[in-house]
């Protein structure tokens, strides 16, 4: 993620998420995780993510596990084990 396009892509995909918007960029994926794909149907590289709801607060999205350059249109067997793995971790926010 040290390159530039990676980072702006980030960047973007934060803003829409922070202003409340909709994007196939960060969508809902199985084992209650989420999915941001910064160059989707290109690179096709993605972040395993699991979103921390806390009383009062804003919510948490823990950028947890990178995948890089999804070759398949299907989700393989490894990546739908991370999912898993990334979804029942217990996850501790220290503030």
């Amino acid at each position: 993620m040290e390159d530039p396009q990676h980072q702006k892509e980030i960047k973007l995909i934060f803003s829409q998420i922070i202003e409340g918007l909709r994007t196939k960029k960060y969508s809902d994926e199985d084992f209650a995780t989420k999915a941001m794909k910064p160059f989707l149907n290109r690179q096709n590289d993605r972040i395993i993510c699991k979103v921390l709801k806390r009383k009062n607060e804003k919510q948490c999205i823990v950028m947890s596990e990178i995948y890089l350059q999804k070759k398949s249109d299907n989700v393989n067997k490894f990546l739908k084990n991370r999912y898993k793995i990334v979804g029942s971790y217990e996850y501790e926010i220290i503030q």
